[in-house]
């Protein structure tokens, strides 16, 4: 609503992923724990988020191009073979029970350029939401929040202050937003090239961790230049 209210132009990445989430009863999971599994061969990941008395979302997220969508009561047990096979044991499925509706979500990056006009300010996904399935949602609209309300505390020009948090959340959104379709590069993307490009990268992550900048993690202090994008492909 507020994207039209300000008649902001959307911008809207091509389809990457979808993601597919569902409230679930019954999971045999530690409570208050949160659960990651991934199959970068089919481009896959699946998440577990668990609450109180064997209640939780579970997600699963992949390719696209895959013709197929888990939608609805009927779409539960494919949901279930998708989370499987990316690596979700049996046994913690086993005895669960659907609480909630299963529906599937395109993950593509979508944002406006600049987002402040006349006196509007958007925050959070107004502003730009990223892919859900690195789980920045909750943490952009705060990060927003904390933006907007410093320069409208330091400026009393609301006008200027709105323009000023404007530029620096196009700024840091792009961090993410570039960080993450990299992350999915080396992570998501499927096919013979893709496998042969993590067999040469994982490794070299793993010898040398600042290779990552995990902005996913540390936040969009870093900026992402054609050396750290080198380092982070194992160009260099």
């Amino acid at each position: 609503m507020g994207r039209a209210a300000g008649d902001f132009s959307v911008q809207v990445d091509p389809d990457q992923n979808m993601v597919a989430g569902v409230l679930l009863d019954g999971l045999s999971l530690q409570e208050d724990g949160a659960h990651h599994w991934m199959n970068p061969s089919l481009g896959h990941k699946s998440f577990v988020f668990c609450q109180k008395g064997g209640r939780g979302r579970a997600y699963v997220s992949y390719p696209a191009l895959t013709e197929y969508g888990f939608n609805g009561a009927s779409g539960f047990s494919q949901f279930l073979e998708a989370a499987r096979v990316t690596g979700v044991p049996d046994e913690i499925f086993g005895s669960a029970t659907v609480s909630g509706p299963l529906a599937t979500f395109n993950g593509a990056h979508n944002w406006v350029e600049h987002p402040y006009r006349k006196g509007l300010a958007l925050i959070g996904d107004a502003g730009g939401a990223s892919d859900p399935s690195w789980g920045q949602g909750l943490a952009l609209a705060i990060h927003d929040a904390k933006l907007l309300s410093e320069n409208l505390m330091t400026d009393e020009d609301w006008d200027k202050a709105g323009n000023a948090y404007a530029v620096q959340h196009d700024r840091d959104f792009g961090i993410i937003h570039t960080f993450e379709n990299w992350m999915s590069e080396v992570l998501c993307d499927t096919g013979p090239d893709a496998d042969k490009r993590r067999e040469r990268i994982l490794p070299m992550w793993h010898q040398d961790r600042s290779r990552n900048p995990m902005t996913i993690v540390n936040g969009p202090s870093k900026q992402l230049d054609e050396t750290v994008r080198k380092r982070f492909f194992c160009e260099d």
